[in-house]
């Protein structure tokens, strides 16, 4: 008796250590990244927060914002749509993998957006 309940505590014991070992592997999902996008500057001052604050929002609905930093406007290496100018903001965040292709998916078709770019921060 005290045999069977010896060998059932170790299998116990491995059970919850294999548990905890998958545990903090999907603690480790979590991703850092950087998106930096250029808003439209023909756009008023309160389309160009209500673009920054839409983007602000869902990134932190599917993960944590750390930094949002508004560069202003810049003039571009080379015109696109006919602009020399773009309103640019650079966020950094925290996020599963699989939600960057859904963000750059509402980047493409999102009016305002002149380009944007999704990257994984080196660990």
């Amino acid at each position: 008796m005290l045999r069977k309940l010896s060998g059932f505590l170790l299998a116990a014991f491995h059970v919850r250590t294999y548990v905890q070992k998958e545990v903090n592997k999907m603690e480790k999902v979590q991703g850092k990244y950087e998106t930096l996008f250029i808003v439209d500057p023909s756009l008023d001052e309160a389309g160009i927060d209500a673009v920054v604050n839409k983007f602000s929002d869902l990134i932190a609905a599917n993960g944590t914002v750390e930094k949002v930093d508004r560069w202003g406007v810049r003039q571009l290496a080379y015109a696109i749509d006919k602009k020399a100018d773009g309103y640019y903001v650079l966020i950094n965040f925290e996020s599963e993998p699989s939600f960057t292709p859904e963000l750059e998916r509402i980047f493409n078709i999102t009016d305002g957006i002149m380009r944007s770019i999704v990257v994984r921060l080196d660990k």
